[in-house]
């Protein structure tokens, strides 16, 4: 069952429409129900409420005759009619406003996913350049070390052309020395040779 401020609430609101004198007798029949629902509840003294009424119709006919009410009922519905237009209009413009910001986050994410694709694409582009750069680093390691190995193996051969020249030289001075040699005894051949002539000749003289 509806509490007293909740009655007092919809009687307020349902009366704010109402003219000034219909509206003192609503009030009046407000005042007896919430007496009735009260924690002691008393009786409603029906011929009051009826005689009070009756006191009240002739203002609330004459008022219901003017125009006024009925002018600012009219003007009231107006301006509810303009509220609830300007209502739908803030509405259509925020609902607009809305959609344009959700698409306009749509197309950010869209293109947070294209950056961040290019993105990804690029660093797999990256390790693969890297791991180019490092077989590439590998090779060139190991012609490195063929080409110090073939300074070396030129620096031996180097070496052992100069001992083969070195021993070359020894043995063209040994040859020097043997010509020198066989020089010395072809002529001590002579020598001899002429020796025996002149004895040979001696003899026959003699």
């Amino acid at each position: 069952m509806p509490t007293t401020r909740e009655q007092q609430a919809s009687w307020e609101a349902r009366s704010t429409c109402l003219p000034p004198n219909l509206r003192k007798v609503k009030a009046a029949a407000a005042a007896k129900e919430w007496e009735s629902t009260s924690a002691a509840p008393k009786m409603i003294d029906a011929q009051d409420t009826l005689q009070a009424a009756r006191e009240m119709a002739p203002e609330v006919h004459s008022s219901a005759r003017r125009p006024q009410g009925s002018i600012t009922t009219s003007k009231s519905l107006d301006h509810r009619s303009n509220s609830n237009e300007a209502h739908v209009h803030v509405f259509k413009t925020s609902e607009s406003l809305f959609e344009a910001f959700v698409d306009s986050k749509m197309k950010l994410v869209v293109q947070d996913e294209q950056l961040l694709g290019s993105k990804m694409s690029l660093e797999d582009k990256d390790r693969q350049l890297l791991h180019g750069e490092a077989k590439l680093a590998e090779k060139d390691k190991q012609l490195l070390e063929k080409e110090t190995n073939l300074v070396e193996k030129d620096k031996q051969l180097s070496e052992n052309e100069t001992k083969l020249e070195e021993k070359d030289k020894q043995l063209s001075d040994s040859q020097t020395k043997l010509a020198a040699v066989e020089m010395q005894l072809v002529d001590s051949k002579l020598k001899l040779a002429a020796m025996d002539k002149q004895k040979i000749s001696a003899v026959g003289l003699s």
